[in-house]
């Protein structure tokens, strides 16, 4: 039981001793809320190596759990840490995203590359290793710079043409619903 201990020191699962149902569970139950953690995510690496269920999997922990954090880091005030690492998380997030179809043909030759990218996630929004802020710091923050005038360029073109069609968008759909009350009447 001590090295099971030690695991979910590490993995910060006293944390769940927080949690009211899991607490009444462990009086009943008589396990530490951190085993049932620890059970938790025990599952869901099994589910993961099977394949079943990674999808939800990586919804869960990729986007679902960062973007409740977020919610409440921007609930609270006093806190603006909390506020730059999620933000962070979410560029790097949106960032990888962007290269995720190259990167699973690739990972698709390594075997159990599930789980390696279900851990790659967990680093990135783990408060302990703020994987995300040092992806950021290193990597694409220096390419964002680098480039930032040119993208900011493409931008206000984009803004542009937007601009541009929003009259031809707008008598487009004047003239669409013209033709369909036209085709009712008739």
């Amino acid at each position: 039981m001590e090295h099971i201990d030690k695991i979910c020191e590490k993995l910060n699962l006293h944390e769940l001793e927080k949690v009211k149902f899991l607490k009444d569970l462990s009086v009943k139950t008589q396990v530490k809320p951190a085993y049932f953690g620890l059970g938790a995510i025990a599952i869901a690496l099994l589910f993961a190596i099977v394949g079943y269920g990674s999808t939800l999997l990586f919804f869960l922990v990729g986007f679902l759990y960062p973007a409740y954090m977020s919610y409440k880091a921007i609930e609270t005030k006093a806190d603006v840490d909390d506020d730059k690492q999620w933000l962070t998380y979410w560029v790097v997030f949106s960032f990888i995203h962007v290269f995720d179809p190259l990167l699973n043909i690739v990972l698709k030759i390594i075997p159990f590359s599930v789980i390696l990218k279900l851990a790659f996630n967990i680093w990135l929004l783990h408060p302990k290793t703020r994987g995300a802020l040092l992806i950021y710091n290193r990597v694409i923050r220096g390419l964002l710079k680098k480039y930032e005038g040119h993208i900011d360029a493409h931008l206000e073109n984009v803004k542009k043409t937007v601009d541009e069609a929003q009259p031809m968008l707008q008598n487009a759909t004047r003239d669409l619903k013209r033709e369909a009350i036209n085709k009712v009447i008739s």
